[in-house]
């Protein structure tokens, strides 16, 4: 779908405009291509067509560079979430939409950048540490807005955090061994998570 695309960055509605939107777009190019280790400073700026200077004038190490990629992305994500979310709660098209975002992000986007921030970030990286900590909390009130809204009932913020972290293993697994879990399988775990009662119905008493 076109729009799956734009969110991935695959098309763009316009050519970049600025050097930093020229970075990051051969950056992304490169890193589908490629993968994400063929990506270096200096790859990116010839194929951005721009001195190296002006690249490290905007980022200071691929690190920076990739987290502004993956930030992006992740708020396209969220964007596209809750712009779902709002449009199938009017259409009745619940599952519908949820399996169009699951799908989006476990199956047709490129989740390497991810998995290799998350991983310098654990090892040592103090400074992208905490840009993560930012974004996964980010992340979390987006889950917990956007699923409280599609099934008209009060998520917590610890079960949104537990599919966050849910998400995030099903990301690197699928990186790791190069397969993807249905995404309907995913989908039945989150909802028996609102439910909190996976065999059950949900009755006015259940604790979110």
């Amino acid at each position: 779908m076109e729009q799956n695309k734009r969110y991935q960055g695959e098309t763009d509605p316009g050519a970049p405009t600025t050097s930093r939107d020229k970075i990051l777009t051969a950056a992304a190019k490169i890193i589908r291509e490629e993968g994400v280790v063929a990506a270096s400073l200096s790859t990116i700026a010839r194929a951005a067509d721009i001195a190296k200077g002006t690249l490290h004038y905007y980022y200071r190490s691929k690190a920076d560079l990739l987290f502004d990629l993956a930030e992006r992305q992740a708020a396209q994500w969220s964007r596209q979430f809750l712009d779902m979310a709002a449009g199938a709660k009017k259409e009745g098209k619940n599952d519908s939409a949820l399996r169009e975002i699951i799908t989006e992000i476990l199956v047709r986007s490129n989740n390497g950048i991810l998995i290799h921030l998350m991983m310098e970030g654990a090892t040592g990286n103090d400074e992208l540490k905490k840009k993560f900590k930012k974004l996964f909390s980010e992340w979390s009130s987006t889950i917990q807005t956007g699923l409280s809204s599609l099934f008209e009932w009060p998520l917590s913020s610890d079960k949104a955090d537990i599919i966050l972290a849910s998400l995030i293993g099903l990301l690197f697994n699928s990186v790791v061994s190069g397969k993807s879990i249905d995404p309907d399988v995913f989908i039945k775990f989150i909802k028996d998570g609102i439910r909190g009662e996976p065999c059950g119905t949900i009755t006015p008493d259940s604790d979110f």
